[in-house]
């Protein structure tokens, strides 16, 4: 699998002040692949994760066509 397989993430974070640097980090790992579509995507903010310390959590679907 390449990142060009990727159809979908869900991310998990826990605190709002978060949201600006993973959008920053999401378009920084995007903008660089132009030559296939952008992965639908859904960014929630929970109250905790399973761990404790965790800050982020992302699941993520792919697919070969």
């Amino acid at each position: 699998m390449e990142l060009a397989d990727l159809v979908e993430t869900r991310t998990y974070i826990t605190s709002t002040d978060d949201i600006e640097g993973y959008r920053e980090g999401r378009a920084a790992v995007f903008n660089s692949c132009k030559s296939f579509p952008e992965p639908a995507a859904a960014l929630l903010v929970v109250d905790a994760l399973a761990q404790p310390h965790w800050k982020i959590e992302i699941c993520a679907t792919a697919a070969k066509v």
